[in-house]
């Protein structure tokens, strides 16, 4: 059988290794709770935007860490909201250093701004996944 290479999940985007008797055909990781990791819902968007906000009338930043922190399609969406500060494993730091050296903040805050008005997180990963393949 051929090697299978590690990939994201189209749900909740960590990534795994396919079963080798589907191969590249295996899009999800079919971990039972696959379904409850949703960093680009809407409604998780908004919470950040709402932080985000509300600690900078306070003179107070806002940081993220972990593994929403190193993808690197959420980069223009933090920017966009007004994240100060992202925090990962090392390992991803070149990658989102790029990410974010490659975009515009006026861009981001438009590409917020519409993602923002979408009505599901498939929808959002789908808009942003365009813009990474750009990087």
């Amino acid at each position: 059988m051929p090697k299978v290479r590690k990939k994201p999940c189209r749900i909740c985007r960590r990534w795994f290794q396919p079963d080798a008797r589907v191969g590249e055909r295996q899009r999800a990781c079919r971990k039972p709770e696959c379904h409850l990791y949703q960093p680009f819902h809407p409604a998780v968007l908004r919470l950040i935007r709402t932080v985000c906000e509300a600690a900078h009338q306070h003179g107070k930043w806002v940081g993220v860490c972990g593994e929403m922190a190193a993808d690197p399609l959420a980069v223009a969406l933090f920017l966009g909201l007004g994240v100060d500060e992202l925090s990962m494993d090392p390992r991803f730091i070149p990658t989102i250093k790029f990410a974010i050296r490659q975009t515009r903040r006026s861009e981001a805050v438009a590409l917020t701004e519409e993602l923002l008005a979408l009505n599901n997180a498939p929808q959002i990963v789908s808009r942003l996944e365009p813009w990474s393949q750009q990087l």
